[in-house]
């Protein structure tokens, strides 16, 4: 619309010439005004780049994270689930996880040194509860069985929720998978799935917006 208009005044000046017409007051108006639309777009033109900036500037802070510390990723023999999870965090929202086995080993340190030290520089857990270790059952002559996660992962939901307590971790558990001696643990709200892992997705989200490591703008 500026364009068609400022064409107008440019064709009106040339029809102005082209009959003779020499009003110094009409030159001069035209003039003004033309140079009034010039300002106009320049302004216009200064403030669609801030504009556009600002845009991108909201968008890339989208999925930023509050806290530079990593989440740690509690898990038993299931690698596949722990690497799809993994994946995930970090190219869907640039977010670092630790794997405890993943971790360099530093000097002559124990097991539970390397935990403690690699835990410290995460303020969040995920645990991902598999059915790996079969235990069997003989009450009164009873037999029975049933499929636990391994012993690793209960200790480290425990050092977790002793650290930094139950909200700053998500337990989730894979059908199949039980614990029926663990009575503190079965009271936690725990997330199901069946079969693949992107089946809790959604309350993950939820958890990592709860606990500032997802911001949308």
């Amino acid at each position: 619309m500026r364009g068609i208009i400022a064409g107008c005044f440019v064709n009106i000046n040339i029809i102005i010439d082209g009959f003779g017409f020499k009003d110094k007051y009409l030159l001069e108006l035209i003039s003004k005004i033309d140079q009034k639309l010039h300002e106009r777009n320049s302004q216009r033109l200064v403030e669609d780049d801030v504009i556009s900036t600002s845009q991108e500037e909201t968008i890339s802070s989208t999925s930023k994270s509050e806290s530079s510390k990593k989440i740690f990723i509690i898990h038993g023999h299931d690698n596949v689930e722990k690497d799809i999870l993994q994946n995930y965090l970090r190219n869907i929202y640039k977010i670092d996880s630790t794997v405890l086995a993943s971790e360099i080993d530093k000097g002559s340190e124990t097991v539970i040194e390397k935990f403690e030290s690699s835990a410290q520089e995460c303020d969040l857990a995920i645990a991902i509860l598999t059915p790996d270790d079969k235990v069997f059952k003989d009450v009164d002559g009873k037999k029975s069985s049933y499929c636990q996660p391994r012993p690793n992962v209960f200790f480290e939901i425990g050092w977790f929720c002793g650290k930094y307590g139950r909200k700053k971790i998500k337990i989730l558990v894979k059908e199949g998978t039980k614990f029926d001696e663990l009575s503190d643990l079965k009271n936690i709200i725990q997330v199901r799935y069946k079969k693949e892992i992107s089946e809790c997705y959604p309350k993950i989200i939820e958890f990592l917006k709860e606990n500032g490591k997802i911001i949308v703008l």
